[in-house]
């Protein structure tokens, strides 16, 4: 973890994105304390399978990418239940979707816990990027071709191929699974909301590709 953090450094970047379901505790401290070394944003994707979205904000994490699969869990009070009940289902069955887990924090949404939350991201000064569009676009796949579309152009090849219907890895979501994406994604715009006028900073981004 160390070295990832030094080599990205070498290399220009003031920014250490990570993208992983989870570390081991030494890995993740170590991973943090070298960004704060070298003076180095951290941001992306939190590992919800070990570590709550609290304990990342007070590690240091600058920034927290997709507000309704990294923020909204921190406003269920069965956080950690529900990640570790989908590790298990994942494990079990690799096919189980994402909206089993965030359909969970969705439900289990507390308004008290989610202003906790949101005033602690305001005093470490961790800025969210909520690509709300990704859910959205995601949740039209299978339903819409978007193959003739004229955004495809702005999609290189590689890119498209993993969201290619019939044959990437990301696959339609089931009737079960729309529903709780649908319910995730209204909550997510709600939660934005929070954050905006609890004076959370928040930036553009679109996920590119989705």
């Amino acid at each position: 973890a160390r070295q990832a953090v030094r080599t990205v450094k070498s290399m220009g970047a003031d920014l250490v994105k990570f993208y992983a379901p989870g570390f081991p505790n030494d890995t993740f401290t170590a991973l943090m304390d070298e960004a704060k070394q070298n003076r180095i944003y951290v941001a992306g994707h939190l590992p919800f399978n070990t570590h709550t979205v609290r304990e990342c904000i007070d590690a240091g994490v600058h920034d927290i990418q997709h507000v309704e699969f990294y923020v909204l869990p921190g406003c269920a009070r069965t956080e950690k239940q529900n990640a570790e009940r989908y590790a298990a289902q994942k494990a079990a069955n690799p096919a189980t979707s994402t909206a089993q887990l965030i359909g969970s924090d969705a439900e289990a949404f507390d308004l008290d816990l989610a202003r906790d939350l949101i005033a602690r991201l305001k005093d470490h000064d961790v800025w969210v990027t909520p690509t709300l569009a990704v859910l959205r676009q995601a949740n039209t796949m299978g339903r819409i071709d978007h193959s003739r579309g004229p955004e495809r152009r702005y999609i290189f090849p590689g890119m498209w191929a993993t969201w290619d219907p019939k044959d990437g890895r990301r696959k339609p979501p089931s009737d079960e699974d729309l529903a709780l994406y649908q319910k995730v994604h209204r909550r997510g715009g709600e939660l934005c909301k929070l954050l905006q006028d609890g004076g959370v900073g928040l930036l553009a981004g679109s996920d590119c590709g989705a």
